[in-house]
């Protein structure tokens, strides 16, 4: 991950950070853009965080609102909030970006949509952008109004949340000194207890067995059907699926996953108690699919993994480029053809009945965690940041 000396990072830099999406809330993306938020306010940065409120949102004090995002998110959200209510979904990028456009107090507008990104612009502010798409995900005319927002000469530049993505806009000739690959994070501070697969089950009530974790949003997209399809072939391990079991499209999983005896839905957790989670297990896994990078393009390097790694676990996984960047085969994880169940089925239980080797790959997933830390990513955008303002 790109680094840079302390010394050379603008501490002062002013960003307004626009996001479409709804405070607080069960979206992943949320999470990242809150912990990003406050791992820039950490290093300095003075940020305002623009956002709609999610219907959950209190009603009460700025102070209240804090709190409850606090408690969502668990981290201190130390940056101003800028909530912005009334009007439509559709109206919000318009009303944010105006409001952010008229704070002059602002180095530069940073968002991950494409509408304010286009706005500020078009607000004549100076902008960044970050995306976990490639540029072949999105649509023609997207593409087009992408590339358009990189020759204009207020663009700052765009992150790239994997290198998988940055190769890909190298590839089709957008410009390397303003694209930057900067990887998410993990909060060391909720995985400071230390703890055994055998002492995280008992404090979550589990069974004692050898245990098979995810963590994520339970959706049929995610492929998170091929886990429960191993599940019911592997009766001997218990699984246990961590995330929100009430949207719509995880329904029918839940319900699926509710007549197997040995699976277990623990919620959405966050913070400690996704941690705790994670330790539960022996063996973590993401869904050996193509499908979620390939043919859907919504997961690129998931955010999941960095907690994983933090958590001191092996991991199985589908052997699919953008994870191939920073987990190797036999090191921190076992690689599986993508889409192949027989073959994940044989890499979990291969783990399963031998503990030496689990040890010996977690300890190499936790030290490989120990760079990819929410504050080491604030570092490295700050660095960004400053080199792209100091050009213009």
């Amino acid at each position: 991950m790109p680094t840079a000396p302390a010394n050379s990072v603008r501490p002062s830099i002013r960003i307004a950070y626009i996001t479409k999406l709804a405070l607080p809330s069960t979206d992943a993306a949320t999470v990242q853009i809150v912990q990003t938020a406050s791992a820039l306010a950490r290093a300095g940065a003075r940020l305002e965080l623009f956002f709609p409120l999610s219907p959950g949102a209190t009603n009460g004090s700025e102070s209240a609102l804090r709190d409850q995002l606090r408690r969502q998110y668990q981290t201190e959200c130390g940056f101003e909030l800028r909530p912005l209510v009334n009007g439509s979904s559709l109206s919000y990028p318009f009303r944010a970006g105006r409001a952010a456009a008229r704070d002059f107090r602002t180095d530069l507008i940073h968002t991950r949509d494409v509408p304010n990104l286009l706005l500020g612009l078009a607000s004549g502010r100076r902008v960044s952008f970050e995306s976990y798409r490639t540029p072949d995900g999105r649509t023609r005319v997207v593409q087009s109004l992408i590339r358009r927002a990189f020759d204009n000469p207020r663009f700052l530049g765009q992150v790239t949340h994997s290198r998988y993505a940055m190769e890909r806009y190298l590839a089709a000739g957008y410009p390397a000194e303003k694209l930057r690959t900067i990887y998410n994070g993990f909060d060391p501070a909720a995985f400071a207890v230390d703890r055994t697969p055998e002492a995280a089950r008992c404090a979550l009530g589990l069974p004692e067995r050898v245990t098979v974790g995810y963590a994520g949003r339970l959706a049929a997209f995610k492929r998170v059907d091929l886990l429960l399809d191993a599940a019911e072939a592997v009766p001997e391990l218990s699984w246990v699926f961590t995330g929100a079991t009430d949207p719509r499209d995880a329904r029918e999983l839940v319900e699926r996953g509710g007549e197997l005896p040995n699976v277990r839905f623990l919620g959405y957790r966050a913070g400690e108690e996704l941690a705790l989670a994670h330790q539960a297990a022996d063996i973590l896994v993401i869904p050996p699919s193509a499908d979620p990078l390939e043919r859907f393009g919504t997961t690129v390097l998931p955010l999941k993994l960095f907690q994983y790694l933090a958590a001191g676990r092996p991991l199985v996984v589908g052997d699919v480029a953008d994870t191939a960047e920073l987990l190797r085969d036999g090191e921190t994880c076992l690689r599986v053809p993508p889409d192949d169940l027989p073959s994940f089925i044989r890499g979990v239980r291969a783990l399963a009945g031998d503990p030496g080797r689990r040890a010996r790959m977690g300890a190499a997933a936790r030290a490989l965690a120990q760079g990819l830390t929410w504050d080491a990513r604030a570092a490295a955008f700050l660095t960004f940041l400053s080199e792209r303002l100091a050009v213009g």
